[in-house]
């Protein structure tokens, strides 16, 4: 039995473990000789819990920094975000004003009649304007013709009289 008893501890592995024996009250270790024990026991046991709960408060505070750092970074990066993006948008906007601009500017180079709500009788003025220069130009057209029509028949009158002279020439020295 001794042996087998012996085989086992053998078999366990070899870790060893501080006993600690915690009672709470004041005359657990008194009429003993184990006073000092416990005493030991006590006071060990009480600095390694001194030591969690340090070692505790330190991970949740640095936890804590962390969280609020996170925090205000994501607040940061999100008050940086709508700043761009409104500046974005301004530079949109004055991109879209530079071409509103430039696109009026075209369409009023285009346009003759200004957006004041007398387009009608600007246009009856504009529409009699350009038919009395139509009018000058047909007349003008009229006095070209009348003058180039002169020119030919008297270009012509002038050919047939020189014709008539080399008929008239010709016809000396044929006989």
């Amino acid at each position: 039995m001794y042996n087998s008893f012996c085989d086992e501890i053998s078999k366990r592995p070899s870790i060893w473990v501080e006993r600690t024996t915690i009672t709470k009250s004041a005359t657990a270790a008194a009429g003993s000789g184990d006073l000092h024990a416990y005493r030991r026991y006590k006071r060990a046991d009480t600095l390694r819990q001194r030591e969690e709960e340090e070692i505790n408060q330190e991970r949740q505070e640095h936890e804590d920094f962390q969280k609020t750092r996170e925090e205000k970074f994501m607040i940061s990066q999100e008050i940086t975000n709508k700043k761009h993006n409104k500046r974005v948008q301004e530079k949109l906007k004055l991109k879209i004003k530079k071409e509103a601009a430039k696109i009026e500017k075209k369409a009023i180079q285009l346009n003759k009649f200004p957006n004041d709500g007398s387009y009608y009788e600007l246009f009856k003025q504009l529409k009699s304007q350009e038919q009395e220069e139509q009018q000058k130009l047909n007349e003008i057209k009229q006095q070209l013709n009348e003058e180039s029509i002169i020119d030919k028949e008297e270009e012509n009158n002038i050919q047939q009289s020189q014709n008539s002279q080399d008929n008239q020439d010709s016809k000396k020295d044929q006989q």
